[in-house]
């Protein structure tokens, strides 16, 4: 049980990461999705999680993330990201650090889970609005007999569908409305919303539904929510 919860943090963790930075660049009706970063810059996120099915009654966490950025060169940012627990009933509070490299499209690097970008792969054409396009996004493997023994659900990626609806307006923000689904074993859904000022994700919704077994189901949901700008 406690592999799975640390599994799940991990997956939120890379989650805020990879979905931190994006600039959008408008030309001829499309839109071109990049990663952004420069040197010295600190990001600040809250993401409030709950958990049903993995225990008898639903568990919540509260989570804190920082991100900072330690170099930028050639393309490849390194980043250092650290993500706090509170409010964690069994499994306590925690802090969680990774440093780690980005590409321009998302491509993560340097995480020693063998993912390949959590929230979002960008393409490398620009989008047209309403278009969709693939990407990996998070995904366990294995079955509800192995919970809670000593080999969890393996933390993995599956590929999902996003789409570019439009635009949309949050804490008085124009931001960019992406919406992606995925239907496999993990059925992974939300969207996001990334700011059009300086292309920050202002906030990340996402629900995992992980099927182990008919008599199995666990539903995860996380709001990602940005605290600085």
């Amino acid at each position: 049980m406690r592999k799975f919860k640390a599994r799940l943090i991990l997956l939120i963790f890379f989650g805020i990461c990879c979905g931190a930075s994006a600039q959008i660049t408008r030309s001829n009706g499309t839109y071109l999705f990049r990663l952004k970063f420069a040197k010295g810059e600190k990001f600040h996120f809250l993401a409030p999680t709950s958990v049903t099915g993995l225990t008898p009654k639903p568990f919540h966490m509260q989570l804190d993330f920082y991100l900072r950025v330690l170099k930028v060169k050639g393309g490849r940012n390194t980043l250092k990201g650290t993500l706090k627990t509170q409010h964690t009933g069994s499994l306590g509070g925690q802090v969680n650090s990774a440093i780690f490299q980005v590409d321009s499209l998302g491509r993560v690097t340097g995480t020693n889970t063998g993912l390949s970008g959590m929230v979002v792969v960008y393409p490398k054409h620009a989008l047209k609005l309403g278009e969709s396009f693939k990407s990996p996004v998070a995904s366990f493997t294995g079955s509800s007999s192995e919970l809670p023994s000593k080999s969890p659900p393996n933390l993995t990626t599956q590929l999902a569908s996003f789409t570019f609806k439009g635009w949309s307006t949050y804490n008085h923000v124009i931001c960019a409305l992406i919406t992606f689904r995925s239907s496999k074993s993990s059925d992974a859904r939300g969207y996001m919303l990334i700011s059009s000022k300086d292309g920050l994700a202002e906030k990340y919704v996402t629900t995992f539904v992980l099927n182990f077994e008919a008599s199995k189901v666990i539903r995860i949901r996380s709001t990602i929510v940005r605290q600085t700008r």
